[in-house]
């Protein structure tokens, strides 16, 4: 698609959502233009995140994280940082710290925030598990610590990514 074809696209894409069309109705002019990583797009979709609908927030967090480089956009970041602080949506917040985990880097306050202050054990447990993707551990030594806690009932904390993160530097099983 050229320029043109692409903000056509998107200019019909924007009136269905001021006219309160769903995101699934217009999913397939949505794919063309993540595919195409048309940047206006991106923009779109940022404004998106703050959209009053909850499938708009949804369907566009997940188009900006999973389809465009984020790395060193902080506008795009601080977008995403503000769905996990704020959006009243558990599963939403649970997406976003998913998508800092790709894009982010550590230290991330609104992951460690969500960490220590969300009142969600799913969106403390994603924000956990980013945190510690970001730092470099192993997927499955991430999932079998957060099973035990999650088994344990032990909310996670910063105290639990510190002992993780040492005993992986000391080469020992965490405890």
């Amino acid at each position: 698609m050229n320029e043109h074809d692409l903000k056509h696209l998107l200019d019909e894409v924007k009136t269905a959502r001021q006219m309160g069309v769903p995101p699934d109705a217009v999913s397939q002019s949505l794919r063309k233009l993540v595919n195409a990583h048309y940047q206006p797009a991106l923009d779109f979709f940022l404004d998106c995140l703050e959209d009053q609908r909850q499938e708009w927030r949804a369907q566009c967090l997940v188009l900006v994280g999973l389809h465009y480089d984020l790395m060193g956009n902080e506008v795009a970041l601080d977008k995403i940082r503000g769905v996990l602080q704020h959006d009243p949506d558990r599963q939403l917040r649970i997406k976003a710290a998913e998508m800092l985990a790709l894009h982010s880097d550590w230290p991330d306050y609104a992951l460690r925030s969500a960490l220590e202050n969300d009142p969600d054990n799913g969106v403390c447990f994603a924000a956990c598990q980013a945190i510690l993707e970001l730092l470099g551990i192993p997927r499955m030594i991430i999932r079998d610590e957060l099973a035990r806690l999650y088994t344990s009932g032990i909310m996670p904390r910063m105290d639990d990514v510190k002992r993780i993160v040492d005993s992986v530097k000391s080469n020992r099983p965490p405890r």
